[in-house]
């Protein structure tokens, strides 16, 4: 069950890749579903750091739909954060030293998460080429494994 779950959420399954269209559509998707969850969550408590449902967020779009759609969202999670959890409310930008060491926190781990999905992608479309090729050589050669 737990590699199940693995799978869907890094898309580790042996799964065609999602066209462009898809990709962004994928991101935009799973971006505002984390933004719904910060903003249910935040009209219940005071929630003063909103990043965990967008580090998830990001582990599936990384390993999904690819870097360049994760870092719009990691971009677009720091601007929200900036603009609707830290004081002053509804200003592009941070006084408090402790509000900027979040979001710089939340930047720089949202970039380490988005480069080891970027390489578990790489390695993932290495180890199936690398298998397609060893299924090719065994018909070819009509050799089997035990």
């Amino acid at each position: 069950m737990p590699e199940r779950l693995l799978d869907l959420i890094t898309a580790g399954a042996h799964r065609p890749p999602l066209r462009v269209p898809t990709r962004w559509a994928l991101a935009v998707a799973v971006t505002a579903l984390a933004f719904a969850i910060v903003f249910a969550v935040d009209a219940s408590v005071d929630y003063r750091t909103p990043f965990q449902p967008l580090y998830v967020a990001l582990v599936v779009i990384a390993c999904w739909a690819g870097p360049a759609p994760a870092i719009v969202s990691l971009l677009a999670g720091a601007a929200a954060y900036v603009i609707w959890w830290t004081d002053p409310r509804g200003v592009p930008w941070v006084v408090d030293p402790g509000e900027q060491a979040s979001a710089l926190g939340f930047v720089l781990t949202g970039l380490v998460i988005i480069g080891v999905c970027g390489q578990l992608r790489r390695v993932h479309r290495r180890a199936t080429r690398a298998e397609a090729r060893l299924s090719l050589a065994q018909e070819k050669v009509g050799v089997a494994v035990w």
